[in-house]
C-alpha cells in the first residue's frame, strides 16, 4: 500500500511538471532600475527624505507593464529598485515619481517635450532579452523650485483610472456622431470621437477633481457640463444621454487684431423668435429677432466654434460678403437645420472646401463669388433656384459643374422656373469646369426656352 502511494505521488509530480510550459521562466528576465537623483541647480539631494517610488512602464504596444510603488534601496544619490521580472520585449519608462512620507513629489522624470526634457540625459527606452539580467540607468530631477508643468505634467497627483459611457442624439432621438473633450481648467486632457452608439470613454482622474465635458458637432449646439470624476464613474454601466440642439454653426480663425464679427442672418419681416449665440470664446448671449445686430468682438487670434441655437428654422437668409484682408478664415459652415433657408450669399472671403446645401430644399438664391478654397458644392435634389452665381471659383471641376447644371436644369424644367440668372464664369470670363457638351446644351435651353440670363453665353 505504501509503495502504491509513493508511485502515485511520483506520477502526479511528473504530470504536473509536464503541464508547465518550458519557457515559463526562460521568457522572463530580471530587471533592476537604477535611479540617479539630480538637482540641476547643484544643490545637495542626499538629505531628501525619500519614502516611496511610483514607477510606470509601458511595453511596445503601449500596454502597462509596471504601474506600482516599488521596493528600493537608497545609496546616497542613487536609488536601486528591487529586481522586477519582465518578459522579453521593448519597453519605455513613462513616469517616475519619488515622494516623501506625506506624498509630496521630491523627484520626477521630465516628459518628452517639457521644459526640463533636455536635462534628462538617460534614455527612457530599454530592451529585455531572454534570461538576461539587466540594469536600466535612469535619472530623476529634483522638483525643488520647479512646478509640475516644468516636467510636462498638469499635476503630480496620482490619478485613478476609470471609464464612463455616453451617447449623443439629435432632437428626434437619433444617435449621431460627435467629438467629446474632457477639460481640466484650461487644459484639454482628453479628446474622443463619438460614434452613433453607446460609447465607452476611458479617463485618468481623481474622483474629487472637477472636469468639464464638452460635446461638439457641426450643425448642433455645443454641450458643456461640469462634473467630478466621481460623477462620471457613476455612468460606468449606464450612459450619459445628451440631446444636442439644432443650430447654425461656423468654424473659423480670427486675425490677430481685434475683429468685430456680425452674424450674417436675416429673418422674415414680422416674425418673432429668440436665439442664443455661443461665440466660442466663452461668451454666450441671448438675442431676439428684433435685435439690431448679432455681433461680437474677438480680441485674441485663434480657432473658434460658433453656434447659433433657438428658432434657427426661421432663418431665411445668410449674407456674408467681407473684405478678405479683415475677415476670418471660415473653414466650416453647417446650415443643415435651416429648413426655411431661401437665400445664401458668401463672397470675398476664405471659404470652406465643401459647402453642403443638400438639406435646404427651399433655396431660391445661391451667390458664391471668389471663394478660392471652395472645391465642392452640394445642392439639394429639389429646390426653387432662380439665381445661381458661382463666379471666379476656379477649383470647381468639370464633373461637379456638369452635375450642378443638370440639377438646376431639371428643377427649372419640372417647376417651370423662368427668367432666372446663372453665372459660372471664371476671372477671365470662361466657364468654370468647363461643363460637358450635354451640360452646355442644357444651359442653352435654359436661356432660349426658359429665358434665363446665362453667363458666359453658351
Amino acid at each position: 500500500m505504501k509503495r502504491s502511494i509513493i508511485f502515485l505521488l511520483l506520477l502526479l509530480a511528473v504530470l504536473f511538471h509536464s503541464c508547465t510550459p518550458e519557457n515559463e521562466i526562460a521568457d522572463k528576465s530580471q530587471v533592476q532600475f537604477v535611479i540617479n537623483l539630480v538637482d540641476v541647480g547643484g544643490d545637495d539631494v542626499t538629505s531628501s527624505n525619500v519614502k516611496s517610488i511610483l514607477l510606470h512602464v509601458q511595453d511596445a504596444n503601449g500596454d502597462v507593464a509596471i504601474d506600482q510603488n516599488v521596493d528600493f534601496v537608497r545609496e546616497g544619490n542613487v536609488i536601486k529598485v528591487k529586481q522586477i521580472n519582465l518578459p522579453t520585449g521593448v519597453y519605455s519608462v513613462e513616469d517616475i515619481f519619488i515622494s516623501d512620507s506625506e506624498g509630496n513629489v521630491l523627484f520626477a522624470t521630465p516628459k518628452k517635450g517639457s521644459m526640463l526634457a533636455t536635462l534628462n540625459v538617460q534614455s527612457m527606452a530599454f530592451m529585455v532579452k531572454n534570461t538576461e539580467s539587466k540594469a536600466v540607468e535612469l535619472q530623476a530631477i529634483s522638483t525643488t523650485k520647479r512646478t509640475s508643468v516644468d516636467f510636462g505634467y498638469t499635476s503630480f497627483k496620482k490619478k485613478g483610472k476609470g471609464t464612463f459611457q455616453i451617447a449623443i442624439r439629435d432632437a428626434k432621438g437619433k444617435l449621431i456622431k460627435g467629438i467629446a473633450y474632457l477639460i481640466e481648467g484650461e487644459d484639454t486632457v482628453g479628446q474622443y470621437t463619438l460614434h452613433p452608439k453607446i460609447n465607452t470613454i476611458s479617463y485618468c482622474g481623481n474622483k474629487l477633481d472637477s472636469v468639464t465635458l464638452v460635446i461638439v458637432k457641426d450643425g448642433f449646439g455645443k454641450y458643456s457640463g461640469n462634473f467630478t470624476y466621481g460623477d462620471l464613474a457613476k455612468y460606468k454601466n449606464k450612459p450619459i444621454s445628451i440631446i444636442l440642439k439644432n443650430a447654425l454653426t461656423f468654424r473659423f480663425h480670427t486675425l490677430p487684431t481685434s475683429f468685430k464679427y456680425a452674424l450674417p442672418v436675416v429673418f422674415p419681416a414680422g416674425t418673432t423668435g429668440n436665439l442664443t449665440v455661443d461665440w466660442g470664446d466663452g461668451t454666450v448671449e441671448a438675442y431676439s429677432f428684433e435685435s439690431d445686430e448679432l455681433s461680437h468682438v474677438y480680441t485674441t487670434e485663434g480657432d473658434y466654434f460658433l453656434t447659433l441655437t433657438g428658432d434657427v428654422e426661421k432663418i431665411t437668409e445668410i449674407f456674408d460678403y467681407n473684405d478678405p484682408f479683415e475677415v476670418t478664415s471660415v473653414y466650416n459652415i453647417n446650415v443643415d437645420n435651416l429648413t426655411n433657408l431661401q437665400f445664401i450669399a458668401i463672397g470675398w472671403t476664405h471659404a470652406p472646401a465643401i459647402i453642403d446645401l443638400s438639406h435646404n430644399k427651399k433655396l431660391q438664391v445661391i451667390d458664391f463669388s471668389d471663394l478660392a478654397e471652395l472645391h465642392n458644392l452640394i445642392l439639394p435634389a429639389h429646390h426653387y433656384l432662380r439665381y445661381f452665381n458661382l463666379t471666379e471659383n476656379n477649383d470647381i471641376s468639370s464633373t461637379l459643374i456638369t452635375s450642378m447644371i443638370k440639377n438646376i436644369y431639371s428643377n427649372a424644367v419640372s417647376k417651370n422656373i423662368v427668367n432666372g440668372y446663372l453665372n459660372i464664369g471664371d476671372e477671365n470670363g470662361v466657364m468654370v469646369g468647363p461643363p460637358s457638351a450635354t451640360a452646355i446644351m442644357q444651359l442653352q435651353q435654359l436661356h432660349t426656352v426658359y429665358a434665363w440670363n446665362v453667363i458666359p453665353n453658351p
